[in-house]
């Protein structure tokens, strides 16, 4: 079994898991069994990159939403 790390929403709030899973989809699936809206997971020696990435993911998404708006094409 391998550590993973997840950051999740529950009820609007943002929450870190720490959990012992034999995969990230199981620990995923877990995860929303209960409840929680996966952002992402990842092991603990890469979370501070991950938490990174989900960052500028979420930038894009909306630079690109708001130049759709913008362009009145959505």
């Amino acid at each position: 079994m391998t550590k993973y790390l997840a950051s999740v929403k529950d009820n609007g709030k943002i929450k870190i898991m720490e959990r012992e899973y034999p995969s990230m989809k199981e620990f995923k699936k877990d995860l929303r069994a209960n409840g929680y809206k996966v952002r992402f997971i990842c092991p603990p020696e890469n979370f501070d990159q991950a938490c990174e990435d989900y960052h500028w993911k979420l930038q894009k998404k909306n630079f690109i939403n708001k130049a759709r708006r913008a362009a009145g094409l959505k």
